[in-house]
């Protein structure tokens, strides 16, 4: 907290359940998706979507491992969920950059236990437009 009060990175909690800090630069691509809690999908709806979107664009192995997305054996997104009003929101940024240090500055309650890494195998502007058409926005 102390760290992000110095670089006046902004903290905004969420209440979300089961996860630690999701950290979020200008560079990724962040997405927060809000569904009724009567149309409820479960967190691996989400989670697969995504790894289905990045496996169209690269050769190596991406895993969902829960909530985290691993690729090249390093966490480059992790989703975390709360209920709210009757409503389910599930957030996710998805790492387009190297932010290890960053990561490593802000989480110092917990030891990390995945490495952090990013997508270098696509650019934000086509993951957008496969989030769009999957969603049907």
């Amino acid at each position: 907290m102390e760290y992000c009060k110095q670089h006046e990175i902004p903290i905004i909690p969420v209440g979300a359940k089961g996860t630690g800090t999701l950290v979020s630069t200008p560079n990724d691509f962040g997405i927060g998706i809000c569904i009724h809690k009567d149309e409820r999908f479960d967190l691996d709806f989400f989670v697969n979507g995504f790894v289905e979107i990045f496996r169209k664009y690269t050769d190596k192995e991406i895993v969902n491992q829960g909530n985290d997305i691993m690729y090249d054996d390093k966490k480059v997104c992790g989703f975390t969920f709360y209920d709210l009003n009757n409503m389910f929101m599930i957030i996710s940024p998805i790492s387009f950059s190297e932010k290890a240090e960053l990561v490593a500055n802000i989480c110092t309650n917990k030891p990390q236990t995945k490495e952090v890494g990013y997508i270098d195998f696509m650019d934000r502007d086509d993951l957008r437009r496969e989030v769009e058409a999957w969603l049907n926005c």
